[in-house]
């Protein structure tokens, strides 16, 4: 689940400009490594931490490509 804080700040410019305004902004639970991540993978699945680092290698090859 995502947890938000609310924030506010006065608006330097717009239509609102010198009001405050009050915005949601999510609160950082857990940082996670790719170690980690192939950890839970592999822990969870039948696959090797191999396969699992490899896939992760290429996914982010693909979103960076798409980007």
């Amino acid at each position: 689940m995502i947890e938000f804080e609310v924030k506010s700040k006065t608006q330097p410019i717009g239509k609102r400009k010198g009001q405050t305004v009050y915005f949601a902004q999510p609160v950082s639970q857990q940082h996670l490594t790719n170690k980690m991540v192939v950890g839970r993978i592999v822990r969870e699945s039948s696959l090797s931490a191999g396969d699992v680092s490899n896939a992760l290698i290429s996914l982010g090859a693909i979103v960076r490509d798409a980007l």
